[in-house]
């Protein structure tokens, strides 16, 4: 009987859309749903019979969502893909080891596009290749007592079998994690999170099929770009300051941080770090109330909003790597 727990995937980012790379980077992950989708037809007609004619298929993709733990390697990848941009990474001052690796959302042009993935997914019986694979979507979510977890929605373009893996070691890095967060709001730190998600949607145009790109969908590309944070928080002083957004629309910086326990850089005490600013987000929800004799919680809604020149997000990834992630 084959199980899930001999799977093995990896990805590498293409240099051609829909064009089989090299895999540089195997993930441990939790589960995946990658498949093909056929989308047939049938003819309509009237058959003379006692059922339908016979379908055709009229185009082809594939999809699916990937589940695993956000560890301070793999993730350059994954934050390359999503937003498409990737500066040369830089040292972090004092270290002659540690790099900042920022990434910020791509404005899309005839010649700048989102980043695409090979994906191979040993499932023992056959390793399957997705190639032209695309991010739409992936929700990073952290709870008490547990990691920080990236659900990741794909959108592809082929899926072949009969491939092969390289040769690749997974990360030995711990996953970041919810004790190791902290949060920040109107240059305030929030201290008694206890709940995080943070939702990134590209919301990708997949549905046009032309005549050039024959079975295939056309290159997805990114729609306007949806960002929202949800948060629950202990009732207390510091969320007063969203209750008050939330009433009077105004706008803030918000910044998410998570800090690893281990150290890019062990002589200069330099820790692996991810964090996410969102330069003005607008309170789009907020509530507390008492459900029985449990601690009072606020829930509360963000989402990012384009004002000006300022960047939409930007993501920074602290780690030893001194190359980028994407071209």
């Amino acid at each position: 009987m084959i199980t899930g727990n001999s799977a093995k995937l990896q990805i590498g980012v293409e240099s051609t859309y829909g064009t089989a790379a090299t895999t540089t980077q195997e993930i441990q992950f939790v589960s995946e749903s990658l498949r093909k989708n056929l989308n047939k037809k049938d003819e309509g007609v009237l058959t003379g019979g006692r059922s339908t004619s016979k379908s055709a298929t009229l185009a082809k993709s594939t999809g699916g969502n990937l589940s695993f733990l956000a560890r301070p390697d793999d993730l350059g990848y994954i934050l390359g893909c999503l937003l498409g941009v990737e500066e040369s990474p830089t040292l972090i001052a004092p270290s002659t080891t540690a790099y900042k690796h920022t990434y910020t959302a791509l404005k899309v042009t005839d010649s700048a596009r989102l980043p695409s993935l090979t994906v191979k997914i040993d499932r023992i019986k056959d390793i399957f290749v997705y190639a032209g694979v695309k991010i739409d979507s992936v929700s990073f979510s952290a709870q008490p007592e547990d990691f920080l977890k990236l659900d990741v929605s794909l959108f592809g373009k082929s899926e072949t079998g009969s491939g092969t893996l390289a040769t690749l070691t997974p990360s030995a890095l711990k996953a970041f994690r919810f004790a190791w967060g902290s949060l920040t709001y109107k240059s305030g730190t929030v201290g008694d999170i206890t709940s995080i998600k943070l939702n990134y949607n590209n919301n990708l145009v997949k549905n046009i099929q032309t005549t050039g790109s024959g079975y295939y969908y056309y290159e997805p590309d990114p729609a306007a770009r949806d960002i929202q944070v949800e948060l629950e928080a202990l009732y207390n002083a510091d969320v007063t300051a969203f209750e008050t957004a939330y009433s009077d629309d105004s706008l803030a910086k918000l910044e998410l941080t998570f800090t690893s326990e281990e150290e890019a850089d062990t002589v200069k005490n330099i820790p692996y770090k991810l964090i996410f600013t969102l330069n003005n987000v607008q309170i789009t929800d907020y509530y507390a109330n008492v459900g029985g004799a449990d601690a009072i919680k606020a829930q509360i809604k963000a989402k990012a909003v384009e004002k000006g020149t300022d960047e939409l997000i930007t993501v920074e990834l602290h780690n030893t790597r001194s190359t980028k992630y994407i071209s």
